[in-house]
């Protein structure tokens, strides 16, 4: 049961990643280089997260997207978790 959760939680948390990468670059190209992940990569995120929380994330924006009022807000709930957990990975494994 554990890895299951923490499978889960790990999808989200790409999602999240990926939902942030596009808010800041607004085309699936761009958050893809800036994640070193391929499109259809970022895409499958977005698409798995959008069937996570069950609302839509992102609607099209001519080549770019635009991302949706409940997207918004999400990402803005998120951001201060992605610092932390970004802040957890530079600091490495916790000795003792």
């Amino acid at each position: 049961m554990g890895r299951i959760v923490f499978s889960m939680a790990g999808n989200i948390l790409d999602g999240i990643e990926a939902l942030a990468a596009l808010e800041q670059c607004r085309t699936v190209s761009e958050a893809a280089t800036r994640l070193r992940l391929t499109q259809s990569a970022v895409s499958k995120r977005i698409q798995a997260l959008q069937k996570t929380v069950g609302f839509r994330i992102v609607e099209p924006h001519g080549r770019r997207v635009k991302l949706t009022s409940e997207a918004v807000h999400l990402i803005e709930r998120a951001r201060p978790l992605l610092a932390d957990l970004r802040s957890l990975a530079r600091a490495g494994p916790a000795e003792g």
